[in-house]
């Protein structure tokens, strides 16, 4: 049941909808619950330090090693790298599904640093803010097949960070610092509207973050 159940459980005590023997048991069956709610708060903190200390670890192997690489080395690493994350992704679903989502978020991860790397690797020297559009493109396409809230707060930090990047691209050289106003203004406004995202009847993770975001 939502956050909000006895509020709801009120109403249906005074619409007749239950009575109150039936409401007593509800009551006392949320309040048993409250250990696995823990529980599961828990599990995400744990998972959470995982998946940093696990792309952090990625990152120092990767250090540790990238200068005595060649090119098509390092792409066939970053490559591997995502695709071994989403792999591993796909395949704990069946059994945990917070691993899962652990370990697509880590491969999003990975997928922002393959766009970075790959211009690295072969001297791109492109439009800047396109790395970060190609990187909310996969960030998307994530929130649409897997339908995990990870995947939606990186969509919802990447999107904004890829139009900001656009905006301040586009100011003269002479003027990107009054460019900044707006920019901020219109990151203010969004921080309100995820803060805003999650109302008081829902308890859908997603929305909870997004909260939080908005939060930070």
């Amino acid at each position: 049941m939502s956050e909000g159940w006895s509020s709801a459980l009120k109403r249906w005590l005074e619409a007749g909808v239950v009575d109150a023997a039936t409401a007593d048991r509800i009551r006392a069956f949320e309040a048993s619950q409250g250990g696995a709610q823990r529980q599961g708060r828990l599990t995400l903190i744990a998972f959470s330090l995982g998946a940093l200390l696990l792309a952090a670890g990625i990152l120092l192997f990767v250090a540790a090693h990238w200068d005595r690489m060649s090119p098509g080395g390092r792409f066939s690493l970053v490559l591997a790298l995502i695709v071994t994350l989403h792999g591993g992704g796909a395949v704990a679903s069946r059994t945990s599904p917070g691993l899962s989502a652990t370990l697509h978020a880590v491969g999003t991860a990975a997928f922002g640093a393959g766009i970075y790397l790959a211009g690295q690797i072969f001297h791109m020297a492109e439009h800047w803010p396109a790395a970060l559009m190609l990187w909310s493109i996969g960030a998307a396409v994530g929130v649409i097949l897997l339908r995990q809230w990870p995947q939606v707060l990186w969509l919802a930090v990447l999107a904004p960070a890829w139009l900001w990047g656009e905006w301040m691209a586009a100011q003269p050289p002479h003027a990107v610092w009054r460019g900044l106003t707006p920019a901020a203004v219109g990151m203010f406004l969004l921080a309100c509207a995820y803060l805003t995202a999650k109302p008081a009847e829902s308890a859908e993770r997603w929305r909870r973050a997004l909260a939080w975001l908005g939060a930070i």
